[in-house]
Parts: C-alpha cells; structure tokens; sequence
C-alpha cells in the first residue's frame, strides 16, 4: 500500500455471493457482456497520505481507504495499473484530487451505460485495434 500513488488504477474481481442481488446480478452481466473477469474499475487517490479507492458502486460513489475497501468488499483479486508520468511532470496534487473527488460524488451515477462500450462500430474497432497495437511497441 505505501508504493501506490494518486492515479494507479485497481482492477477488481468481485465475488459475486458477497455483492447484494442487485449489484451481483450486474457484476454477473458486466463479466459476460464485456468478456471479462473484471467487474469494477476503481482509482487510487492519497488522502492524508493514505491510500483511498475511488469506486464508482453500482448505485452510488464511494471513496475509502483502501484497508476498509479490501475488508469490507472481499474481493477476488485486483489488478494494479501503475500511474506512468512523463519526467517533467509533476505528481497530481491535493488540491486537484479533492476538487476530483467532489465533482466524481456529485454526479449521478448510471451503472448501465459501460455496456455501450461493449458494441463498437466498425471504425472505432478498427481505431481501438490500431491504438492497442501501437502502444504494445512504445
């Protein structure tokens, strides 16, 4: 927990049984739509110098310090994206990540519209491929 900065992006496995119906039904329904084993996507954010997980929930947005999230949510597995800076960049600062942090909790939250991601056109197939393909040889 100490190596994680604001930014690095946790991937997460739920274990569906532990969700509520409603949450777990559509954990069940992202896996198999989007044809994968992860089921949330969640943002680190440092508070006082501790981690936070950033999570937008099936209904609602939490921020929690990562040892709350990992007690109460139980989750599978989590995947780590480290946050890549270019040198001459600055690390986000507390200001911004607050102001990050309000503006995320007063949205509303719709937990269906993901799925759209699921069916691509044509073109932007193609310009996804082309993108993932060019980032595997930088």
């Amino acid at each position: 927990p100490a190596k994680l900065e604001t930014g690095d992006v946790l991937l997460i496995c739920n274990r569906w049984y532990g969700l509520g119906f409603r949450h777990a039904a559509y954990s069940l329904l992202t896996k198999a739509m989007l044809k994968t084993v992860w089921d949330d996507v969640a943002v680190v954010v440092k508070i006082d110098n501790l981690p936070h997980v950033l999570i937008v929930e099936y209904d609602t947005v939490q921020c929690k310090p990562l040892h709350e999230f990992l007690e109460t949510r139980v989750p599978r597995g989590v995947a780590l994206r480290k946050t890549a800076l270019a040198p001459s960049a600055s690390p986000p600062n507390a200001v911004l990540s607050e102001r990050f942090l309000k503006h995320v909790a007063s949205e509303p939250v719709f937990p269906w519209t993901q799925f759209g991601s699921a069916y691509r056109s044509k073109a932007e197939q193609r310009y996804y491929d082309f993108v993932v393909e060019v980032s595997i040889f930088e």
